[in-house]
């Protein structure tokens, strides 16, 4: 019983961290028309990043190219 409470515990600590996802925001060659979800899809503005927030969740990381 305390491994499968164990295994449990392990798969709902590592839940954040498999469903955490990356954005992108490149300020040169982006488009803020693209989901920003690669870098070739990259957003370009702060704006659209600002408009985006409601997608982005704790654990979820943003990057500045």
């Amino acid at each position: 019983m305390k491994k499968v409470v164990s295994i449990f515990f392990l798969m709902l600590a590592t839940w954040g961290i498999l469903r955490a996802r990356s954005f992108y925001l490149d300020s040169k060659n982006g488009n803020d028309l693209a989901d920003g979800s690669t870098p070739q899809k990259a957003w370009k503005t702060l704006q659209k990043l600002n408009q985006s927030m409601s997608q982005i969740q704790p654990g979820d990381t943003i990057f500045f190219m």
